[in-house]
């Protein structure tokens, strides 16, 4: 029987949600894991070159995680399509990072739990904080091994 992958998926991006300032916050926060089950390398945005991951989390639809396109990105989204075609489901458990350097910042796929942000002084941020505890409830009594799909 031919395994068929929707073009939809493959072309225009699959439809599912992409992940917020807030989204990827909460996620940090949280230290919750995630799986990669797809990817796009290079595709043209609102916000220039991207490589985004399709990720999949306990307590969470499945939803796209964009990063500006670099070389090192490109290369993993390469790999991460090169483990699926050899017929794997995932590539995981990954964790959302986040690292600072030179007045800059930004996220990142790390494979070990990192530092949460730091305590929010501000309400923008303390509704970041709000969503990252409903993240860490529904995730808490799940151990990472659990595989969320």
């Amino acid at each position: 029987m031919a395994n068929i992958v929707s073009a939809e998926d493959i072309l225009g991006g699959g439809g599912e949600p992409y992940l917020s300032a807030e989204d990827k916050a909460a996620l940090h926060n949280a230290q919750s894991a995630f799986y990669i089950t797809g990817a796009v390398a290079e595709r043209e945005g609102t916000y220039g070159t991207q490589t985004i991951f399709k990720i999949k989390a306990k307590g969470m639809e499945t939803s796209m995680l964009p990063f500006g396109a670099s070389e090192s990105r490109i290369a993993q989204a390469k790999n991460v399509l090169n483990a699926i075609a050899q017929g794997h489901d995932a590539v995981g458990p990954c964790y959302l990072g986040r690292w600072e350097a030179n007045g800059k910042s930004g996220w990142e796929i790390t494979f070990k739990p990192t530092t949460p942000l730091a305590i929010p002084a501000t309400q923008q941020q303390a509704t970041q904080a709000a969503t990252a505890e409903r993240v860490a409830v529904v995730t808490a009594d799940l151990a990472d091994s659990d595989i969320p799909f």
